[in-house]
């Protein structure tokens, strides 16, 4: 759904509010064209992938002073790690008013839900790292399968504005309400959970440390807390942009 992809380099907060100091990436969604446009595309790959594409927009009355803009993309797939999908549908709508050469207004809107894989936390011992009992494959769901996922939606809704009142005066104003949710996530952490409770289990046996420590690397686990909650809790998320910029 995006046009093009500005890079900023250096300080800009002088012009864009607080950033980084590296600089910022500008994002340009689709906008309305008075020129025809028809695209539609189909995609079939590997791991029952399947997807639509469309991009659709031109004039809507013969003066050119309406057009519109419609980007949609449907996706069914399985995931690289077991029992998991990666589903995605996205629709993004635009409309554009220009009555005369030194106005228009435009609409942006854009909804978009993911059913995507969730982060599989594998220990470094066994990856990256040879370990004891050989490799752990990339595709192995440490998770209960039916209950660990993620899905979140995103909606968004703004306009932009643009006046020019002179060859040297010109007025832009662009406003964004963007609504994040994430009605359901859950992190698999089980098998940080499984090691840890072995370790101990062990541990209270008398078991060699060392041989913990072949068990249990926690030094390189995936601490949980800080990417949500334990296996088999739910987290609920909820994130409200309002963006707005004049020039």
């Amino acid at each position: 759904g995006l046009e093009r992809l500005e890079i900023l380099r250096g300080p800009s907060s002088v012009l864009y509010g607080q950033t980084e100091v590296g600089g910022l990436v500008n994002a340009q969604s689709k906008r309305p064209s008075t020129q025809p446009i028809r695209e539609v595309g189909v995609t079939v790959g590997t791991k029952g992938r399947k997807q639509i594409t469309a991009d659709v927009g031109g004039a809507i009355d013969e003066q050119g002073d309406w057009s519109y803009r419609l980007t949609v993309v449907g996706r069914e797939a399985r995931g690289q790690v077991d029992y998991t999908k990666d589903n995605r549908l996205y629709v993004a709508p635009a409309l554009t008013w220009k009555p005369d050469a030194s106005m228009s207004l435009t609409l942006l809107a854009y909804l978009q839900n993911d059913s995507v894989p969730p982060n599989m936390y594998l220990p470094a011992v066994g990856t990256s790292q040879s370990g004891p009992y050989g490799r752990i494959p990339s595709n192995r769901y440490t998770g209960e399968p039916g209950v660990d996922h993620f899905a979140s939606e995103q909606r968004s809704v703004g306009y932009l504005l643009d006046k020019r009142f002179s060859d040297a005066l010109r007025a832009r104003q662009a406003r964004v309400l963007e609504q994040i949710l994430e009605p359901l996530r859950i992190a698999p952490c089980g098998i940080r959970r499984s090691l840890v409770v072995a370790a101990d289990r062990l541990a209270e046996r008398g078991a060699d440390p060392e041989e913990l420590d072949l068990l249990l690397p926690r030094t390189l686990l995936p601490p949980c807390g800080q990417h949500g909650q334990e296996h088999g809790d739910h987290q609920r998320e909820r994130h409200v942009h309002a963006r707005d910029r004049r020039e």
